[in-house]
């Protein structure tokens, strides 16, 4: 009897945290620099219409004016955008990978980790300024970005390295997947 109200406790408490139809508010959202003053939302990471991946860079309040603020903005968000890329594409290719290895076909340790190697070193094409926003104290943000479509094009410009030369149709095989399944969810999404 007490096993069966455990479950019945245990399944009600559950279903009420499971299921929310709330979703995630960005109403509050502060500069970090300027925590009284209300802020775009994109500062505080909520996804940009459009955007496949997103990095918001910031720089302090220079004398040399908003121009260099914007190039240094830009320049941090472009090496948190690119990061994110790779780290993303490397722990893909670091499944697929041991996927393999564990299967049939085998895959040497040193192609990995040269594969990973070339794909930490790898800058993201194309990205854009997508929104600018000066802080009430000065300070400049940057919203920087890549769509579908241009992280379609990073994806080719790996396919066009030749970073495996044992298995380069396996390596090519995933990149392929991941583009495709990658454009799948983008497209869902909207």
């Amino acid at each position: 009897m007490k096993f069966k109200l455990s479950i019945l406790v245990l399944s009600a408490v559950f279903s009420g945290c499971a299921s929310t139809t709330e979703k995630i508010s960005y109403h509050d959202c502060v500069f970090p620099d300027a925590p009284t003053k209300s802020a775009p939302t994109w500062i505080c990471d909520q996804p940009a219409e459009g955007l496949y991946m997103q990095a918001v860079g910031y720089s302090a309040k220079l004398a040399s004016g908003p121009g260099m603020m914007k190039d240094i903005a830009a320049a941090e968000a472009r090496n948190q955008l690119s990061a994110t890329f790779s780290s993303d594409v490397a722990s893909k290719l670091t499944r697929a990978t041991s996927e393999k290895i564990a299967g049939t076909q085998s895959v040497s340790t040193d192609t990995i980790v040269r594969i990973q190697k070339n794909v930490s070193a790898m800058e993201i094409v194309n990205s854009k300024i997508f929104r600018t926003q000066i802080s009430p104290l000065g300070n400049m943000y940057v919203l920087l970005g890549i769509d579908a479509k241009t992280y379609q094009q990073n994806i080719d410009k790996l396919l066009d390295q030749s970073v495996d030369a044992e298995n380069p149709e396996l390596y090519r095989k995933f990149l392929l997947q991941e583009a495709e399944a990658s454009l799948n969810k983008a497209a869902e999404a909207l």
